[in-house]
C-alpha cells in the first residue's frame, strides 16, 4: 500500500509540473504592443508660482529627441510666443507643475514613415475595427491627465501620399468619439498642421469597419 501511495504522489507531481510548463508557454499568446511613444526634451518654458508654465517671447516648436525614426520621427507640436500650459489631473483639477513639461507622441505600431497605421487608435462605438487611417498621433503632456494651451498650439503629422493642395479631415478622440476638428490643406507634401487647445489622439480621413464589413467614415460635425 505504501508502494502504491508513493507511485501515485509521484504521477501527481509530475502532472503538475506538465501542466504548468503548460501554462508558461502562454506568454506566447499575449497580446503585442499596439502603439509606440516618443517624449519630447522638455519644452522651453518658465513655471509659474500657480502651477501653469508659460513659454519665452518667440515661437517654441518641440520635436521627438534627436535620433528618434519612422513615423515619430517627423512629429511636432508648436507653441506660439507666451503660451500658458495647464496640466490636468484625472478628475479635471490644475496640476501644478514643478519643472518644464515635455510632450509623449504615440503612434500605431504597424506605422512606418511612409504609411499610417490604426493598432491603437480607439475605435468608436459601432464600428469593429479602424480600417485605415491617412495619419494618426496621440499628443500627451508627459505625466499629465490631460492638458490645455491659451492660445492654441499647433500640431504637425506626417500624412504620406499627400500633395500640397489636397485636404485632410481631422478628427480629435475622445474616449471613443470621434468629433471632426476641421478639413486642412496639406501645405508641405506629406504633412499637415492644425491648432488644438487640448490634447488627445488626432486622426486624419479615418475608416472604419462596420458588422456588416463595408468602411465609414468616423462620424463627427
Amino acid at each position: 500500500m505504501s508502494k502504491l501511495f508513493r507511485t501515485v504522489c509521484v504521477a501527481a507531481l509530475l502532472g503538475a509540473l506538465i501542466m504548468a510548463g503548460g501554462c508558461g508557454g502562454g506568454g506566447d499568446d499575449a497580446p503585442a504592443v499596439q502603439t509606440i511613444s516618443q517624449t519630447t526634451p522638455a519644452i522651453a518654458a518658465t513655471v509659474n508660482p500657480n502651477g501653469t508654465a508659460t513659454t519665452g517671447t518667440s515661437a517654441t516648436t518641440v520635436t521627438t529627441a534627436p535620433g528618434t525614426t519612422g513615423y515619430l520621427a517627423t512629429v511636432s507640436t508648436t507653441l506660439p510666443p507666451s503660451t500658458i500650459i495647464t496640466a490636468k489631473n484625472a478628475d479635471g483639477t490644475t496640476k501644478a507643475l514643478t519643472a518644464p513639461p515635455s510632450f509623449t507622441f504615440t503612434a500605431p505600431v504597424d506605422s512606418t514613415a511612409t504609411k499610417s497605421g490604426t493598432s491603437g487608435v480607439p475605435v468608436p462605438s459601432g464600428f469593429l475595427a479602424v480600417g485605415s487611417t491617412v495619419g494618426a498621433v496621440d499628443v500627451q503632456l508627459t505625466g499629465a491627465a490631460s492638458a490645455t494651451f491659451n492660445p492654441a498650439i499647433t500640431i504637425t503629422i506626417p500624412v504620406p501620399g499627400k500633395a500640397v493642395g489636397s485636404t485632410v479631415a481631422v478628427y480629435t478622440v475622445a474616449g471613443t468619439t470621434y468629433t471632426l476638428l476641421g478639413n486642412f490643406p496639406v501645405t508641405t507634401a506629406g504633412f499637415v498642421s492644425f491648432p488644438v487647445t487640448s490634447l488627445s489622439w488626432k486622426v486624419c480621413d479615418p475608416t472604419f469597419t462596420t458588422p456588416t464589413g463595408t468602411t465609414g467614415s468616423g462620424g463627427g460635425s
